[in-house]
């Protein structure tokens, strides 16, 4: 059996799982942070369509494990999005590689910064990982804090 991690684009028969992926986060891990409402658009916003649309919204990768996807994430126009792991990987390196992957399509297409929106649950995580409030970014969310980190040369 194979214990590696595979880390690769998105293909369409991934969308049906991935939505599975980021709705069992949201109910099992971001429903700490959030209301209840909150959590329910989150969930409409991540269904199969959702997920449909954000295809053309930038690049969208997942990390596979023994051909079961553990992680995804999205870079699109210099932000990074949708970054979730099932819940049982959480803590084992799965969120670190995809932010490392998507950090490298960012520099790849020559971005010296890039931001994230983080969900009270993730922004010790992104911290860690080099990221700081950015109080020039005035997005709307209701459900994140915009973070920033430079890439570098």
């Amino acid at each position: 059996m194979n214990n590696n991690f595979v880390t690769r684009k998105i293909i369409s028969n991934d969308i049906s799982e991935i939505s599975k992926l980021i709705i069992r986060n949201l109910k099992e891990i971001n429903s700490k942070d959030y209301d209840a409402e909150t959590i329910k658009s989150l969930i409409e916003d991540y269904n199969f369509e959702g997920i449909k649309k954000r295809i053309k919204e930038g690049e969208i990768i997942v990390i596979e494990k023994n051909n079961l996807i553990v992680g995804t994430g999205r870079f699109f126009n210099g932000k990074i999005f949708d970054v979730f792991v099932l819940p049982e990987f959480h803590g084992k390196g799965i969120g670190k590689k995809i932010m490392k992957e998507l950090e490298s399509i960012a520099k790849k297409e020559r971005y010296k910064k890039v931001s994230l929106p983080a969900s009270l649950t993730a922004i010790n995580f992104y911290k860690k990982l080099g990221y700081s409030f950015d109080k020039n970014l005035n997005e709307e969310s209701k459900s994140s804090y915009w973070m920033s980190k430079d890439l570098g040369d």
